[in-house]
Formats: C-alpha cells, structure tokens, sequence
C-alpha cells in the first residue's frame, strides 16, 4: 500500500477514531486494571483456582481467575474466541467436574508450574523485546500472543488469529504470507507498519486495530459468500506455500501482428490476458509474481555460486514505490539488473496486456539493464517467468505502446471582468 492510498484510508478512519475517545479511555483503564490484578510479581504465587477458567463458584463461574481475565475480562482489548479451552494448558472441565491438562505433564499442579514457569519467561522476554526466546515459551500460540499485549500494550499487537494476521497483511500490501515465517514475524510486521507511521506510531495499539477492522472488515467465508462475488475475492487458499514453488525461466518468441488481416486464423485464435484487469481482482496477484521473480533471482545467482550477489537482490517496491521498477538483481558478472514484474494467472498463450507507468517507461530508457518480467501461473507450484531483456528497444521494435491517458496541464490567470 503506497502512502496516498493509506492516508486516504486514515482519513476515512479518523471521524471514527475521535468519535471513539471515550472509550479509548475505557480501555486504557481495562488494561491497566488487568496489570493491576496481576502484577508480574503475583503470577509465581497463583494456585489452581486462581489461574484455570471454567470452575464455579456458588453455581456462576469464578471471573477473578488469570485465564478467565485473558480471554473474557479483557475480551475488548483484543478477542481470543474461537479457540478451544485447552489453549490454557490447564483448565477446569464441567463436564468431568475435574482438571484437564496438557498430556506432556503428570498432574495438575506439574501442569500449573511448569506453566506459571513459561509465563514468567514470557513477561521478562517481552519486555526485553527478545522475539526469538518468545518464539520458545511453551505456550499456545493465541495465549502467547494475548499475555504479551496484556503486559505490553504499546509494544505487541492484539490481533491474535493468524488468519486475521494474514489477512491484514496481504490487505495493506506487506505479503509475508507467502513467506515461510514464524506467526510472532508476521506479527511484529504489523507492528512495525504501525510504528513506521508517523501519523499511527502514535495511536494506541486498540485504535491500530480499530483501523484495521474498519477498513478492512474480516477475511470472507467463501461458503457463505455469493457466486457473482466469488471471482472478485482473493481468499488466499489458491496459493500453494511459497516453499512449494519452482519457477522457471521460459523463452518465447515474439511474434508481429499482421495487421492486414481479419478474420483470418491469428486473429481467430487471438486471446488477450489483461493483466492489470486481474490486478484489480486479485491485489495480492502482483505481489505474488514479485516474490517469485525474488525467489528464482536469488537461486540462479545461488546455482552459479555467486552467493554475494544473491543476498544483495531485494524487493524495491516494499520500500520505494516510485523507483520505476520492483526487483534489483544482478547479472553474474555483478551489474546491476532492474526488474519490473507484470504478473497474470494464466498462461503463456495469445496476447499480453499490461499497463506500464510513464516512470516505468523512463526508467526503461534512463537505466542500463531494464528488464521486464512476466510471470506466467503465478497462483500454480510451477509458475513460467519470461525475461523481456532490453525493454526500452522493445517498447520501439516489438511491443505495442497504446496511450490511454493524457495529463492534462492548463495556465490559467485572472480575467478582468470590466474590460
């Protein structure tokens, strides 16, 4: 997402967010009642009672409880449903009107130490900001996420499923779901998204999400979403794990149109693949082919041992939307190679159509080495990449430029009405 676009969605977010201070106010109380309740120094000193969810007390279930705290209490801070009890390691079934616990563990109160034990590793890695020992605490996942928020509310993200995370990600652009990395990564993309703002790096965690749910809503339940909507959504499931890929590099040659000729059999078998079409439909298409063009330049310099040049290629349009090209790789002699990637689902057959920016068009004439990639079955495990070398003299020779836009520029000054 390029900063216009999200300043437009911040604007239209902002009646919403002053409209909301009240019970911002709210909860900034809640979260400091929760901190209050259960001070780092109390949780080594829980019994059973006071930590588990689920038992009852004079028929009512009991609410002063830790876990009871982390997933009810606190629920508008940042919601857990959806996941099942056991996500607590230890928890009081009714229906056997005993404990239950993690198997791993020989009795409840192993079970309550050895979790009591991860919480406290939790609570200092956190506010040590050490990802990678939060990464080990032998917590669920959901649990983990929540405990961090409660104590951290400035620092940690409270959106908790990792469908959400994902979600999110792909709606402002970030992609990482593609990647294969850790849940807390992802989420620590979202934070950084927000702190590397400066209009949201100073808003509450609950106002960033806030913003996130109004603008974005909640991913689609394809069952439940109607047919003529269905080719309009992108739910994500299409795309095999980016570890699961194997591009290729493809040649194909470029034929000529025959002008003359209508009717005949190539205008018969002519199909055209509107790329930026699809790109509508389907944000997260052109994202994609970049990732893969990433990926297959990073392995062929890898393949040809030029291990230097491979760490040096990098995604330039996560940082610089208006470089003119997406992908800065290198030739194997060490030049620098600039990419522009054009991404489509289908495949290499009939005509190609692609919008190309006015800076893209510059840059394919100002910088040595242009080159445009198109990605063929970019939603498949074999997507086809075609290397168009030298696009600037293809834009002149071989490749069709037809304008469909004009920018208008107009003088203007005063005119006096009394002559």
């Amino acid at each position: 997402m390029d900063t216009y676009e999200l300043r437009q969605r911040q604007a239209n977010f902002e009646g919403k967010r002053q409209s909301n201070k009240v019970r911002y106010k709210k909860l900034n109380t809640l979260s400091k009642a929760f901190i209050k309740a259960f001070p780092p120094s109390s949780i080594a000193g829980l019994t059973i009672e006071e930590y588990v969810e689920g038992k009852l007390i004079s028929g009512k279930p009991n609410t002063d409880t830790f876990c009871y705290w982390v997933e009810w209490e606190t629920e508008e801070l940042g919601s857990m449903r959806g996941a099942r009890a056991d996500k607590f390691g230890l928890y009081f079934d009714k229906s056997i009107n005993d404990y239950k616990y993690t198997r791993k563990y020989s009795s409840p109160n192993d079970t309550l130490g050895r979790l009591k034990d991860e919480i406290l590793k939790l609570i200092e890695f956190g506010g040590n900001e050490d990802i990678e020992d939060i990464k080990k605490v032998e917590l669920s996942p959901m649990f983990k996420a929540k405990i961090l928020f409660l104590y951290y509310p400035d620092r940690f993200i409270n959106i908790f499923a990792e469908s959400w995370v994902d979600y999110f990600l792909n709606a402002i652009g970030v992609g990482a779901t593609d990647l294969d990395i850790h849940l807390i990564d992802k989420r620590e993309l979202l934070y950084k998204f927000k702190i590397n703002d400066k209009i949201m790096r100073n808003w509450k965690m609950w106002e960033f999400s806030d913003f996130l749910y109004f603008e974005f809503g909640k991913p689609p339940n394809k069952d439940q979403t109607p047919e003529g909507l269905k080719p309009y959504i992108d739910y994500g499931e299409d795309y095999p794990k980016i570890k699961d890929v194997s591009p290729e590099y493809i040649e194909l040659t470029i034929i000529k149109e025959n002008k003359k000729g209508r009717g005949g059999k190539a205008s018969q078998r002519k199909m055209v693949v509107d790329f930026e079409e699809e790109n509508r439909r389907f944000a997260r298409l052109g994202e994609r082919g970049e990732i893969v063009v990433l990926m297959q330049e990073r392995k062929y310099l890898l393949e040809l041992g030029k291990d230097n040049l491979a760490r040096k290629v990098k995604q330039v349009s996560k940082k610089n939307v208006s470089a003119g090209y997406d992908i800065l790789s290198f030739e194997p002699d060490g030049r620098k190679k600039y990419i522009e990637v054009k991404a489509t689902s289908r495949s290499y057959k009939g005509i190609v159509s692609f919008l190309i920016s006015s800076n893209e068009l510059e840059k394919a004439k100002e910088l040595e080495n242009y080159y445009i990639y198109i990605v063929f079955n970019t939603k498949l495990k074999n997507p086809k990449i075609w290397p168009l070398k030298d696009a600037s003299k293809l834009f002149y020779s071989s490749i069709t430029l037809k304008p469909i836009n004009y920018r208008a520029e107009i003088s203007v000054g005063s005119k006096n009405c009394n002559s």
